[in-house]
């Protein structure tokens, strides 16, 4: 077992330098990369939530020109069940 203290992030400590620095460029870039896909994540929902907003003022304006329901075929236990 080492003697050298660990960080919380698995950074093993060295003497006189603090951490080794390619544990450091190694995790930074996983930050990173980890960021990146955060980011292209957020940017395909946000067009996703922007087709689904365009689609649902679309469909709220064809439910608008339909004309109301009309139950008068329907039996009267029907008619009472759809006016609750």
């Amino acid at each position: 077992m080492s003697s050298a203290p660990g960080s919380a992030y698995g950074f093993v400590g060295v003497r006189g330098r603090g951490y080794r620095p390619e544990q450091v460029d190694r995790f930074v870039a996983e930050l990173s990369a980890e960021r990146d896909a955060a980011v292209a994540g957020v940017a395909r929902l946000t067009a996703r939530a922007e087709e689904l907003a365009a689609e649902s003022a679309r469909l709220a304006e064809v439910v608008a020109r339909l004309a109301p329901a009309d139950y008068a075929s329907l039996g009267e236990r029907a008619q009472r069940i759809l006016a609750l």
